[in-house]
């Protein structure tokens, strides 16, 4: 290969793994966005046992 095309195929390959480490990088936030939504709706269901249970352990203690 002459030398301009090694320094092309440098250039291709270089923007080719940039171009991958970008999709990760996106598929990695989409993933944690998801992620936190779960959380988010694991906290509130936690929090709304948690309040029927004491709810109940109240009434409980009243009778």
């Amino acid at each position: 290969m002459k030398n301009k095309q090694i320094i092309a195929l440098a250039i291709s390959l270089t923007f080719v793994a940039n171009m991958t480490f970008a999709l990760e990088l996106k598929v990695e936030e989409r993933i944690n966005k998801a992620l936190s939504g779960v959380k988010k709706e694991i906290l509130v269901e936690n929090k709304d046992s948690i309040k029927i249970n004491s709810e109940k352990e109240a009434k409980e203690a009243k009778e």
